[in-house]
């Protein structure tokens, strides 16, 4: 009798390769299974129309305090310009939804939403200047190379960090970094019909 009740054979390297092999065949299995799992809980989310949309305002709000408190208005004017359809399809978008979702309030309420991304976009910028306004830029030239049926899918994507961050050329993480200030936005959207 060998370890733990298990017979070897004459042939030692022979069973100890069986073991060996069986040993490795879970590791991988086990690893591959790992694998999935963290790739799954780390795959972005598909964004409703309506959050896709919410995700383009605050990166034009983003734009917009970094053409005031940045001197980008330039860049700001050529984004308008250049995206005038997109912003304008989800603004409509944006719209319908808080009318749909706050009936005759919904306009006080998106008011009120779009006045939070800006305080939220001005309190980034007064907490770090410097890298609000790198940060603004960095994201205007990587949008300025879209097309603006691409405007959408850009800023669904996690390369406009949650509020507590700022733009990540490279794309987001798993991982959300700890917001630096609290997100005025939940406390707006709380609330019945």
């Amino acid at each position: 009798m060998g370890l733990r009740g298990v017979k070897l054979s004459d042939n030692v390297p022979g069973a100890l390769k069986e073991v060996v092999t069986g040993a490795l065949i879970v590791t991988f299995i086990t690893l591959g299974f790992s694998a999935s799992v963290w790739a799954a809980a780390c795959a972005p989310k598909k964004l409703t129309p309506a959050e896709v949309s919410k995700e383009v305002r605050k990166l034009q709000t983003t734009l917009m305090v970094a053409a005031l408190s940045c001197g980008h208005r330039d860049n700001y004017n050529k984004f308008v310009t250049k995206f005038m359809s997109a912003l304008q399809h989800h603004g409509h978008v944006i719209r319908s939804d808080f009318h749909r979702r706050y009936g005759a309030g919904g306009k006080k309420k998106l008011n009120k939403y779009v006045t939070a991304l800006a305080n939220e976009a001005s309190q980034r910028s007064n907490a770090d200047f410097d890298a609000f306004c790198v940060d603004a830029g960095q994201l205007y030239k990587s949008l300025i190379v879209k097309k603006p049926k691409e405007l959408g899918p850009f800023a669904a994507k996690s390369v406009v960090v949650e509020f507590g961050g700022t733009f990540n050329p490279q794309g987001g993480t798993c991982g959300k970094p700890k917001p630096l200030f609290p997100d005025v936005r939940k406390n707006i959207l709380k609330g019945s019909k």
